[in-house]
């Protein structure tokens, strides 16, 4: 089995402290309620930036016994719950915008197909 590596106290509140300003910075750009306010390229961008600090700080098990440790991460807790729930809205409210786009589209197609220059139509009397 693989052993994990402690991080050092100095470490562990540098990764804690940059985690939390990032995952504040994502917090900020997820009040807005509605799915056409969010920027999403600067939340693609700052998920990118959360997921390269996890990378760095390397699978090693944070120091909790470092002062201020306990502190940082409750605050990062409730953020990241937040943030859970704030993107389920965004994905759901994603998704209908997707599905009213396809569903406007299908329409669409329909009836520029019905119509298209190379459809024949016959008329035939009886």
């Amino acid at each position: 089995m693989e052993q994990q590596l402690a991080a050092s106290p100095v470490e562990t509140i540098r990764f804690l402290t940059d985690y939390r300003e990032v995952t504040h910075r994502l917090y900020q750009l997820l009040r807005a309620a509605v799915v056409e306010d969010v920027e999403m390229e600067g939340l693609t961008d700052l998920l990118a930036e959360r997921d390269r600090l996890i990378e760095a700080f390397g699978g090693r098990q944070p120091d909790r016994s470092a002062e201020g440790v306990g502190n940082l991460l409750a605050e990062i807790q409730q953020m990241d719950t937040v943030l859970s729930n704030k993107m389920q809205m965004l994905l759901k409210g994603t998704q209908a915008k997707m599905q009213g786009v396809q569903e406007q589209k299908r329409g669409t197609s329909a009836y520029q197909n019905e119509y298209a220059s190379s459809a024949m139509y016959f008329d035939r009397k009886k």
